[in-house]
């Protein structure tokens, strides 16, 4: 299964809908303002179709975690220095360079 975004094999398959929720939590600490724009972003894979069964919770999953955790760091972290390093050690999947 490749994800819909990146074309890439998805080889850990956790859903947006499970890495929105850890991500809230990780907002909601951090800066809460964000967690609505984050829920937007997420909202965006809505309706795709889908790839495969999240590990978590069994529904069912559009993108992969690396695309969708990628958006978040590029539309709400990136440009941040406090929390891009905060961010990345929390949900690094493969996205540090940026």
């Amino acid at each position: 299964m490749k994800c819909t975004l990146c074309d890439e094999a998805v080889t850990n398959p956790i859903c947006v809908e499970c890495l929105s929720r850890e991500m809230e939590a990780w907002f909601n600490e951090t800066k809460p303002s964000l967690v609505s724009e984050m829920k937007d972003i997420a909202n965006l894979y809505l309706g795709m179709e889908p790839l495969h069964s999240c590990v978590i919770c069994g529904e069912e999953m559009t993108v992969c975690r690396h695309c969708f955790t990628k958006e978040v760091f590029e539309g709400l972290i990136k440009g941040n220095k406090n929390m891009e390093e905060d961010f990345i050690r929390q949900f690094n999947y493969e996205l540090t360079g940026y």
